[in-house]
């Protein structure tokens, strides 16, 4: 700023503000100062301009879970993409780290925290009893969170759809006679987990349905193999199974196939998410899906608008998850077993 200064023959002062768009300098001074810094290749310095803003202009984003579920889920690609094209846009830069170590996970928060290095985190995963949680209440640290809201804490949500005791897939099947279902579900462990088994376990009770056989998996396609077989398995086999992700169910189609059972024809399936192959498999996938992008672009919106204390920004339609209707859901048959 200095050798601008010098070659615009004005002061620092009159530099800063041209180049932040400050008032104090004319409209012409303020173009010949810009053009000077871009041929001089001008970088503005981002740790200074954090220490005079008070503020990192940076966010935090640490996944909870083993970092090998970018190559088969893709959730959080997604979702990271909405994020970026709001942040990239807005000069904010989101600080990125996965972790299926909690100590390392806290670790890495009270780090970014006690360093100043991010202004606020996007929270995914919420557990019962989250440490994360108390340590980030404790420090007043702006945060949004993926998933259903805390008691107690005020902090906004981005993804709690609201289903109650009307699950879209419980009633999806019933619709189609099933009255035995299963359900497979990510770790037990999570909180949004735990909400969509009760969501799906109060549809079947309402609407008369037996007690759903809830078997814990971990969203991979491995653990949806393995859920798939204990299902099959049993006794009375269920005439409908509900995924709690794309890639698990998938996994738990081929796996009835290879066993010699038709879907929809002997097992209807229902994934709580979807991928760009749930249109293009043979049979489609009947999914309970949103727009992952637009949920990452309205959490960064909700972010930057609780760090910078504005109003926030209306949730978007997309955002809002709904049932497509595809090829693996037919009406129930009963087990031969």
């Amino acid at each position: 700023m200095a050798d601008i200064a010098r070659a615009a023959g004005v002061t620092k002062s009159a530099v800063s503000y041209a180049l932040n768009g400050q008032p104090g300098v004319s409209a012409e001074r303020r173009a010949h100062i810009l053009e000077l810094a871009a041929s001089m290749g001008y970088q503005p310095n981002h740790a200074a301009r954090a220490l005079v803003k008070s503020r990192a202009d940076a966010v935090g984003l640490v996944i909870p879970r083993d970092p090998r579920i970018l190559s088969y889920d893709t959730f959080y690609a997604d979702f990271i993409a909405g994020i970026e094209s709001v942040l990239s846009a807005k000069g904010t830069i989101l600080l990125f780290e996965m972790t299926d170590d909690r100590r390392a996970e806290l670790a890495s928060y009270k780090q970014l925290v006690g360093e100043r290095r991010v202004d606020g985190f996007f929270l995914t995963d919420i557990r019962p009893d989250d440490e994360r949680i108390r340590f980030l209440r404790s420090t007043s640290t702006p945060v949004v969170m993926l998933g259903p809201p805390v008691p107690g804490w005020d902090a906004p949500v981005v993804n709690d759809d609201g289903f109650g005791d009307r699950h879209p897939a419980v009633e999806h099947l019933a619709s189609y006679g099933h009255r035995h279902i299963a359900h497979v579900s990510g770790p037990l462990s999570m909180l949004h987990n735990l909400k969509r088994i009760d969501q799906i376990t109060s549809t079947a009770r309402r609407l008369e349905m037996a007690p759903p056989q809830v078997i814990e998996s971990d969203f991979s396609p491995d653990g949806g193999v393995r859920a798939t077989t204990s299902i099959l398995a049993l006794s009375k086999r269920p005439t409908a199974i509900i995924y709690g992700n794309a890639v698990m169910a998938i996994a738990g189609i081929a796996t009835a196939q290879r066993a010699g059972l038709d879907v929809p024809g002997d097992l209807s399936v229902v994934a709580c998410d979807e991928t760009a192959l749930t249109t293009y498999l043979k049979p489609a996938v009947t999914a309970v899906a949103q727009d992952d992008v637009a949920v990452g672009r309205y959490a960064a919106d909700l972010l930057l608008a609780t760090i910078q204390q504005t109003e926030p920004p209306p949730r978007p339609a997309q955002a809002a998850a709904r049932l497509v209707a595809r090829d693996t859901v037919g009406p129930a048959r009963p087990s031969t077993r």
